[in-house]
């Protein structure tokens, strides 16, 4: 409906629009989850990915992780806490 006033169709969603209930979307959850701990676990499943970038300070049993007396520990960058980006003002118009 929020592009509507633009004179744009309306946003068609997977599933003809029909919602799908909690034990679907606990399902898919679970999925997404499976496949993220085969690709963090299996640097062979990464590189056949695209040759991602496993390495990782907390996934434990992971042969990407890393410690902090690692050589390439001083690599990964520091997380940065910044404040959220301003929203440009277009998006917002109705």
């Amino acid at each position: 409906i929020y592009k509507i006033p633009d004179g744009k169709p309306e946003n068609v969603f997977a599933f003809s629009g029909e919602a799908k209930n909690k034990k679907y979307a606990t399902e898919i959850i679970h999925e997404c989850h499976e496949a993220w701990r085969r690709l963090v676990g299996d640097q062979n499943i990464a590189q056949a990915a695209g040759n991602l970038s496993i390495l990782n300070s907390r996934v434990q049993g992971s042969p990407a992780q890393v410690h902090p007396n690692d050589p390439i520990y001083s690599k990964i960058p520091p997380g940065q806490n910044l404040p959220p980006a301003p929203i440009d003002p277009s998006i917002s118009k109705w």
